[in-house]
C-alpha cells in the first residue's frame, strides 16, 4: 500500500476470513472529523503474536499468564483523548 507510505504506521495485520472482514468493516464505518481522525477512539482489545524474531529474556515464562486479562475501563476509554486533556 504505497498510498500510506510516510503517512501512517502499519503495526499489524487483520486475520483472513470473517473476523478480519468484520473488524475492517467496523473501522471503515467510523465517523471521522475534518482531519480524518475518528470521532470515537478505535481501540485494539486483543492481539496475537504470530512471529517474534527476538529472544525471550531469562525467566519470562514464569510471568506469562494462562490467558489474557479481562478488559477493564480505564482513563483512555473516552470518546477522544484529546477532548479531555
Amino acid at each position: 500500500l504505497t498510498s500510506l507510505d510516510e503517512k501512517y504506521t502499519i503495526f499489524g495485520e487483520l486475520p483472513d476470513g470473517e473476523d478480519g472482514e468484520e473488524a475492517l468493516k467496523k473501522i471503515n464505518a467510523a465517523f471521522c472529523d475534518d482531519n480524518d481522525k475518528p470521532i470515537q477512539n478505535i481501540r485494539i482489545r486483543h492481539t496475537v503474536i504470530i512471529d517474534d524474531p527476538f529472544p525471550d529474556p531469562p525467566m519470562l515464562k514464569e510471568h506469562i499468564p494462562d490467558r489474557s486479562p479481562e478488559a477493564k475501563p480505564d482513563k483512555h476509554d473516552v470518546d477522544r483523548i484529546a477532548d479531555y486533556e
